[in-house]
């Protein structure tokens, strides 16, 4: 019987190339780093329901990679607490490895709609214009979303700035690459037909290391920039290239509605004696708190970097709008201005949740103008910090459990009215044009409740494991078993089926044996055979029976 070999044979064939996918898999597999996050910078965040997530840049881990780049996206769940002050517990964060085209290798930014993340900015795919990588943040899966509109080329955007506003609205303008012109527009209000749009009218401004802010102001929204280099003209000196600053005083305003750039001049301002207006800086971050009532808007920044001085930033201002007003604001229990030297932080990103928790996301933090962290794990250095928009509290802890934003004293000192809102300063002090006028005299309702659950979402997602081809070995034994269960089950019934064929008798001269058609099995090889296909008669007398008489004698007639 020749089954048994070659079933055995097909078994091992097919183990063999189970494994050797088990190998290729394993290779493919990139396992996030165990320990706890000590640091992250230039990368990309955004909040989307109760999750923060950031991705791309360098991280540094507690007895793990140090200084670099790492193919995961990373969550918080913020509806849970945990502690912000020092490194971050590996048991506050999870991850799920990001497709080799997702951007990870870039600062670019993030752009979202509903539950999912639209990844902007991939230097490994700068020449691909009508596709953007995704995240399907409720079902924790990569995929790719079609552009249905325009031709752009991405590019890397480092040092970009961009805001996410509206209805599934995403703007990026300026950075470090390629000198990227206008600024590009992405739709994603109806997530089956996305498109985007570069702006290239007069005014966009050129700019690098800015920050710009959604504000639910005007017809459809506006946007409000500051800060950053002027890229327009690079001044040189015996360090090298470089550009110069813009002023904290210019604000940068976008109408969404006419798609138009306008400018406020902030240079007549009388700063009140409790602050003043910000030194030129770039590499800051910034969020927006909107006061109960929504009679006014507060752009708070934190930190930042000045190339001609050397040295970062610690310090806390709010820009309110529509009063254009800064004010420079004293924080509690920040225990970096401890610290000895004059400590600050740049390329952080800051997300607002719930409208007051202001999240900072990482940071170069720098002495001086040296770093001081992301090539060791120092407490006192923590990557994420959490800042009380209300009560300017840097906590120790993030706690979800706060209540809803109100104006803080410090700020409605200035504009008036009180903590629930009712500002009575509307504009700048040396007031609006006719078009400003328009644009900051109406405001666009509150979004709807945003989405705050998931249905198989990221907190079923994968913790670090020790052992990477266990991981995915585990998940194919089973073929493996299934298969070998299946050859045995064929073998034996096969068998069976064999057993079960009648046994037809060897003087039997029909051909039908049970209803069925039975061939006549070769005849043994004899000695003095005749050779094949040759007949011979014999003619043999034979008796018969007495009552038969005169019957014809019968003759039998072989074939060999």
């Amino acid at each position: 019987m020749h089954f048994l070999p070659v079933t055995s044979l097909w078994l091992l064939f097919n183990i063999r190339f189970i494994l050797c996918e088990v190998d290729e898999l394993a290779k493919k597999e990139i396992l996030p780093q165990n320990g706890d996050l000590c640091s992250i910078q230039d990368h990309r965040s955004a909040i989307v329901g109760n999750h923060l997530y950031f991705m791309g840049g360098e991280y540094t881990f507690q007895g793990g990679d140090t200084a670099s780049t790492e193919q995961h996206i990373y969550w918080l769940d913020l509806t849970k607490s945990f502690s912000v002050g020092g490194v971050l517990s590996s048991n506050s964060f999870n991850s799920t490895q990001a497709p080799d085209d997702s951007g990870w290798q870039a600062t670019g930014a993030f752009f979202t709609s509903k539950s999912t993340l639209y990844s902007f900015g991939t230097p490994s795919n700068s020449n691909v214009r009508d596709s953007l990588p995704t995240y399907d943040t409720a079902l924790n899966q990569w995929g790719t979303a079609r552009v249905a509109e325009g031709s752009l080329n991405l590019g890397a955007r480092h040092m970009n700035m961009h805001a996410t506003g509206g209805p599934g609205l995403g703007f990026i303008t300026g950075g470090g690459d390629a000198d990227p012109k206008g600024m590009i527009q992405f739709n994603a209000s109806d997530p089956s037909r996305l498109s985007w749009v570069n702006h290239t009218g007069e005014n966009v401004p050129n700019t690098m290391g800015a920050s710009m802010q959604y504000i639910r102001m005007g017809r459809e929204g506006v946007l409000i920039a500051l800060g950053g280099y002027d890229t327009t003209v690079p001044l040189v000196d015996l360090a090298g290239r470089y550009y110069p600053t813009r002023s904290m005083t210019s604000i940068m305003v976008y109408d969404i509605g006419t798609s138009t750039w306008q400018a406020c001049s902030l240079t007549q301002y009388n700063v009140i004696a409790t602050g003043t207006i910000p030194s030129d800086r770039s590499e800051f971050c910034s969020a927006v708190s909107a006061s109960p009532d929504d009679s006014s808007f507060q752009l708070t920044i934190y930190g930042g970097w000045s190339l001609d001085r050397g040295k970062a930033y610690t310090d806390v201002y709010v820009l309110t709008i529509p009063s254009f007003r800064w004010t420079q604001i004293s924080t509690n229990n920040d225990a970096e201005t401890t610290l000895p030297g004059i400590t600050g932080r740049k390329s952080m990103t800051c997300e607002i949740y719930n409208g007051r928790m202001m999240i900072v996301v990482g940071s170069d933090v720098r002495m001086g103008d040296t770093q001081t962290n992301g090539k060791s794990c120092n407490n006192s250095y923590p990557p994420i910090r959490v800042l009380d928009t209300t009560t300017f509290e840097w906590l120790d802890h993030f706690t979800p459990s706060r209540t809803a934003y109100s104006v803080p004293e410090a700020v409605y000192n200035v504009i008036g009215g009180g903590p629930s809102g009712g500002a009575t300063t509307m504009s700048p002090q040396s007031g609006f044009n006719t078009t400003l006028q328009s644009i900051f005299s109406r405001n666009l309702p509150r979004p709807s409740t945003p989405i705050t659950s998931f249905p198989s979402g990221p907190s079923q997602s994968s913790k670090p494991s020790t052992n990477r081809k266990g991981r995915v070995a585990g998940a194919v034994v089973g073929s493996i078993l299934a298969l070998s269960l299946l050859g045995t089950l064929i073998f034996f019934w096969i068998g069976a089926r064999r057993r079960r064929r009648p046994v037809v008798p060897e003087n039997a001269m029909s051909n039908e044996v049970g209803g069925q058609e039975w061939q006549k099995p070769e005849l043994p090889n004899v000695e003095n055979e005749v050779k094949r296909g040759e007949m011979r008669n014999v003619v043999e007398p034979l008796e018969l029976d007495a009552g038969y008489g005169d019957a014809e004698r019968r003759s039998r007639v072989e074939m060999v």
